[in-house]
């Protein structure tokens, strides 16, 4: 083999892992997350109950209304905590559901409740909505890739 050829493999090489797919997280409080009515609660870090200290950096988004997230990618992970069922809307297509916590679920450190790893890549708008007049949806975080 000549030393053109292997340089050039090598590039393609690196051009394919620079290529490789990335998480990235938008937190609660993220301008990309837009809530129809204003929160309930905003929790800090440490500032609300000792359910909330296991959320993604200690805060989280307590809501009554619908929480709408834009991101550009091919998945996503949803993470919050539910008093009662609420569903997910991708681009206005209903796309899942969730039928609400536990007292124990809210006490784990991760509440993956919705994961959607088959849009196409491009330019999404995840809808959360609750599913009932009683239902408060804390909203922890999502991940898109």
């Amino acid at each position: 083999m000549n030393l053109l050829h292997i340089l050039s493999t090598a590039l393609i090489y690196v051009g394919i892992a620079s290529a490789a797919l990335k998480n990235y997280t938008i937190q609660d409080d993220d301008p990309a997350v837009t809530y129809s009515q204003i929160p309930l609660v905003t929790c800090p870090p440490t500032t609300c109950s000792p359910t909330m200290a296991n959320l993604f950096n200690g805060t989280a988004t307590v809501t009554d209304g619908p929480i709408t997230v834009s991101f550009t990618g091919s998945a996503v992970y949803v993470y919050l905590g539910a008093s009662g069922p609420c569903f997910f809307t991708i681009d206005g297509v209903t796309a899942g559901t969730f039928p609400g916590s536990t007292l124990d679920e809210l006490n784990q450190d991760e509440r993956l409740v919705y994961s959607n790893t088959s849009l196409t890549d491009e330019e999404h708008r995840l809808a959360i909505y609750p599913g009932a007049l009683v239902s408060l949806v804390a909203f922890d975080y999502v991940v898109y890739t």
